[in-house]
């Protein structure tokens, strides 16, 4: 696929939704810095760009009308305008995510839903705003509770939160002139492994990390929810460990944590339970890793090597002192529109490997493979689960799979049917899950628990340098 040097941006009446432009660059240049910005917490989505002030559509970029663009996986995206800056050669525009309106729609009264599906609430969020339900997977039914008077947009939050999903706003559109649906999208946390690695001398560009401690406490006052009299449990939790490194003056760092639940009949130990999990997350220091990287996937012939936002990556770093072996989760994306090969990605979840780490992995993988690489061709499935299985009882499709002792079926391998190294990158996934004894240094051996994302075997000989 090629750059797309034509990408457009669609310029709607505020009121209307005529379309009053159609901005290219096909011809000539009309923007510039188009910049699209994404980010999974709360869906924050951004636009911006450059223009001319004395150009043709210059006039349009304006009020609060509606701008729409395609995003790498051609759906449409739509946004608001809300700042506009010019001086005599150019205007900067800056717009918002169309969606964040749906919190102008009529409040949503308290209440309870007895029985409440994922579909059923997402319904009573979307009613009057414009917006519908697109595809949705089931989450269960529960007792659905509203305590307080909510937006719609709140609400939404709050189903996100409670069924545990994510959200994709979106827009449909016939052949990208009448809008004849704008949609949300509610999954399950979409973390896909493509088999990808940035790493330096490869397509990465530019990488750097950001500490921060200012948030960081050594002791919590966990509250649990208030029940019908008025009384709550509270508990305290203390890690003398974090307080002898982060104490200030040797006493703890103190903060109020409240359980966020609909629950009045939670128990102390399920309050002290989340309470200490939440100082766990503030203990250590905030450490966030950008990462920028020429996007392979728009070089002709390499188009199974994208990146989307929520997807697994592994980062290695040389310049980094020690190295820097990352697996981490795309958590936000910024890349210009014309120019979707230069992406600025930030890194979350993540996972950090130390050399010795990695190269105890490396032995480890290489002695699985020696001793688990049969592979069986075959229509049925074959009694041994120990194999890699070739099913080929579709003639348009030989499919790969590996027995998953967790869901107790056979499963398709990573990366679509034969991902993009076939049964190679199979093997590999084999330790999927691995608990494994590792020599942590010189002088003790500590059981560690890995979570090991398939991974080609091609990656594990470029992670590596030894």
């Amino acid at each position: 696929m090629a750059i797309r040097g034509n990408a457009q941006i669609i310029v709607r009446d505020m009121k209307s939704m005529d379309i009053l432009d159609i901005v290219s660059n096909r011809k000539r240049v009309n923007f510039w810095k188009a910049i699209l910005e994404r980010a999974l917490e709360n869906n924050e989505e951004t636009f911006s760009f450059h223009t001319h002030t004395n150009g043709t559509s210059s006039q349009y970029f304006q009020k609060r009308n509606r701008l729409m663009i395609l995003d790498q996986g051609n759906r449409y995206r739509e946004f608001i305008i809300r700042n506009v800056k010019q001086n005599r050669r150019e205007k900067q525009v800056y717009s918002v995510a169309s969606f964040t309106e749906i919190k102008r729609a009529k409040p949503i009264m308290p209440g309870t839903y007895v029985g409440a599906t994922l579909n059923s609430m997402l319904d009573v969020a979307l009613a009057g705003t414009g917006w519908t339900r697109g595809r949705t997977e089931y989450a269960g039914t529960k007792e659905f509770v509203i305590e307080d008077v909510l937006t719609p947009l709140q609400l939404i939050r709050k189903i996100e939160d409670e069924f545990d999903r994510e959200l994709d706003f979106y827009i449909e559109t016939d052949d990208g002139n009448a809008i004849t649906a704008r949609k949300v999208d509610a999954v399950e946390k979409v973390e896909q492994w493509r088999g990808r690695e940035i790493s330096s001398g490869k397509d990465l560009i530019h990488a750097e990390y950001e500490e921060t401690n200012a948030d960081v406490v050594t002791a919590l006052i966990g509250l649990g929810p208030k029940r019908e009299d008025g009384s709550r449990i509270i508990v305290e939790e203390l890690n003398e460990s974090a307080r002898q490194i982060w104490g200030t003056t040797g006493a703890h760092e103190w903060d109020v944590y409240e359980v966020q639940s609909d629950d009045t009949e939670i128990t102390e130990g399920d309050v002290r339970k989340l309470t200490k999990q939440e100082l766990e997350k503030r203990i250590a220091a905030k450490v966030q890793y950008t990462v920028e990287g020429a996007d392979l996937e728009y070089i002709l012939g390499r188009s199974h090597e994208k990146i989307r936002l929520g997807d697994q990556l592994w980062i290695k770093v040389t310049e980094f002192n020690p190295v820097l072996y990352l697996k981490a989760r795309v958590i936000k994306e910024r890349y210009p529109i014309d120019n979707p090969s230069q992406k600025t990605y930030v890194l979350g979840e993540y996972v950090k490997y130390s050399r010795e780490t990695i190269n105890d992995l490396k032995h480890f993988f290489q002695k699985q493979l020696i001793n688990k690489s049969r592979i069986v061709y075959s229509e049925s499935a074959p009694l041994d689960k120990g194999v890699i299985w070739i099913d080929t009882s579709n003639p348009d499709q030989d499919l790969w799979k590996l027995w998953d002792q967790d869901k107790g079926k056979w499963m398709t391998g990573p990366g679509g049917p034969q991902g993009p190294q076939g049964p190679e990158a199979c093997r590999a996934s084999k330790v999927k899950r691995v608990i494994w004894e590792f020599k942590a240094n010189p002088v003790k051996m500590e059981r560690v628990p890995i979570l090991i994302s398939p991974m080609p075997i091609a990656l594990m000989d470029k992670l590596i340098l030894v």
